[in-house]
């Protein structure tokens, strides 16, 4: 059996925030404006790629994000 990784192939999948909440339901505006605020303080800051003034979301860390803080309950 091989083993298998969720680690990405390829380049990072960076997408501005109205471009992330398009793609995925679950997520709105408001709310990841509030992590991006807060991002220093609550680690979400290693999600973020900025370019300029321009912020862009690296949607393979922000779910590896997601998956440690829902393991610290």
């Amino acid at each position: 059996m091989e083993n298998q990784t969720n680690a990405p192939t390829g380049p990072p999948s960076l997408l501005s925030v109205s471009q992330f909440c398009q793609k995925h339901e679950w997520a709105n505006v408001g709310g990841i404006r509030h992590l991006l605020f807060n991002r220093e303080t609550n680690g979400f800051d290693r999600c973020v790629v900025r370019l300029g003034r321009k912020i862009l979301l690296d949607e393979n860390a922000v779910f590896d994000w997601l998956r440690e803080r829902g393991s610290h309950e």
